[in-house]
């Protein structure tokens, strides 16, 4: 679900940015974003975050981050399913961030500029993965919970 409500902001900011470019101008967006965004960051400074209490064995513990993250690999370590989910998942997503960054430049660079274009494989990328966000959460859930983590990536 979290998938379909990220690639639908997505689909809907393209057009509501396209909409508000041709009526406003893009120095108009610009300042709007600007303000958006120091109206979000200063609600930070309003909003009382509470600390959880801390609990017996934690307070026991008390070992600190260096000792906390030895024991976390370690532990993932000393599981093998558990690490090489971990790698596969790793290069997943180093390769698609690869690929996202470069998608823009390289979409330009074949359209010759075209922001139309850039905005239609956006757009159709954004609704296939809304489709496949979808999709996923009706799906039935495999007997084996990996084969549905690998088959949700691929």
């Amino acid at each position: 679900m979290l998938a379909t409500a990220q690639f639908t902001s997505g689909i809907l900011a393209l057009v509501t940015v396209a909409i508000m470019r041709s009526s406003l101008g893009l120095s108009s967006v610009m300042m709007i974003d600007v303000l958006t965004f120091t109206l979000a960051i200063s609600m930070l400074f309003y909003v009382d975050i509470p600390q959880p209490a801390e609990s017996e064995a934690g307070y026991k513990r008390n070992s600190g981050i260096w000792k906390d993250s030895i024991f976390g690999f370690h532990y993932i370590i000393k599981r093998t399913n558990l690490l090489g989910l971990q790698l596969i998942l790793f290069s997943s997503n180093l390769i698609s961030s690869l690929g996202e960054t470069l998608a823009t430049p390289m979409i330009l660079a074949r359209t010759g500029n075209s922001s139309l274009l850039l905005r239609t494989v956006m757009a159709c990328g954004g609704i296939g993965g809304m489709v496949g966000s979808v999709v996923q959460t009706v799906w039935v859930e495999p007997k084996r919970k990996i084969h549905g983590v690998l088959g949700g990536m691929y």
